[in-house]
């Protein structure tokens, strides 16, 4: 043993001979790592360059993609379609086909006839009927079609369905037929002259019953120019008593409509007042300048001479 470790003496090492070789050995393997270690330290600066260098150019291409990237995302945000602010809904754009006043017949008319016009607002048909030459009246009953003197009539207050009376306060020649104020909105005609208006306790029902006028009720669809919201729901067509400066008339949707869409029509159109006449299938009619008679509602409509109590608002 002793002679192999003698002979395995290289020219760069020195070997103690003794008990302690072994030891010997290891320290020279301790020396040869030391060495190892020398190399790799004295390299290691070279490759620490190189590292900093590559990261110096990520930082430069860094420098040009941020501001890049800014710049299409503040091009996204000014281009990208946006919907209008919520409370700010869009105006609905009201389309006409009339110009004020709404009757073209300003002239005082030589005979008595009904100007009937057509108009659309916020998609809505709308058919006018202005009695020209006439005055008005209420009447009881089934309408009498041989009656010449009839320009325009329309079914006025509602009957009720459980006892046949007329729902709401209703006077006739001054004589009061029905007392009631659940609907607020009103017609009373003094002297051939129509008022509407929206009032729980309106005077003029006493002066009507005085002064042996007509007077009834019927819900409010506009007041005052604004579009009245307590009413029924559904859709059907709809009819109503219009005011809108000096003239009176009647407006009627060609279409199921709901109480809200045609009231908001009557507003925008520009209707001061506004009350409801009976819609659906109530019957009635016009009779224009060259004598033609245009019906509207169902003339044979069940239950339509079932009710002694049926009641028109009349223009002779």
């Amino acid at each position: 043993m002793k002679e192999e470790i003698l002979n395995d003496i290289r020219d760069d090492e020195i070997r103690i001979i003794g008990e302690d070789a072994e030891k010997q050995h290891l320290l020279q393997e301790e020396e040869m790592l030391a060495r190892e270690e020398r190399v790799l330290y004295r390299r290691a600066p070279e490759a620490l360059r190189d590292d900093d260098t590559t990261s110096k150019k990520s930082r430069r291409w860094l420098w040009l993609i941020v501001p890049l990237l800014a710049l299409i995302c503040l091009a996204a945000y000014l281009l990208w379609p946006r919907s209008p602010e919520v409370g700010e809904p869009e105006r609905e754009l009201v389309e006409t086909t009339y110009s004020a006043p709404l009757s073209h017949d300003v002239v005082p008319a030589e005979a008595t006839y009904t100007e009937i016009r057509d108009t659309t607002v916020n998609d809505i048909d709308l058919r006018l009927f202005f009695p020209h030459g006439a005055k008005a009246s209420l009447s009881v009953g089934a309408p009498d079609k041989a009656d010449a003197s009839i320009i325009l009539i329309a079914q006025a207050a509602d009957v009720r369905g459980d006892n046949g009376e007329i729902a709401g306060s209703f006077v006739l020649q001054g004589e009061m037929l029905a007392k009631g104020s659940t609907k607020q909105g009103f017609c009373a005609i003094l002297d051939g002259k129509i008022t509407l208006g929206v009032d729980k306790n309106s005077p003029l029902f006493e002066q009507a019953i005085e002064e042996n006028g007509y007077f009834f009720r019927q819900y409010s669809l506009v007041n005052h120019g604004v579009m009245e919201e307590s009413n029924p729901k559904g859709k059907a067509i709809r009819r109503a008593l219009c005011q809108r400066g000096t003239e009176v008339f009647v407006v009627e949707s060609q279409s199921r409509e709901s109480f809200h869409d045609f009231s908001q029509a009557l507003a925008d159109i520009g209707m001061d007042t506004a009350i409801y006449l009976v819609g659906a299938n109530a019957y009635g009619w016009a009779v224009d300048k060259d004598g033609t008679r245009h019906e509207f509602g169902d003339e044979n409509r069940a239950g339509m001479g079932a009710y002694g109590n049926i009641n028109y608002i009349v223009w002779r």
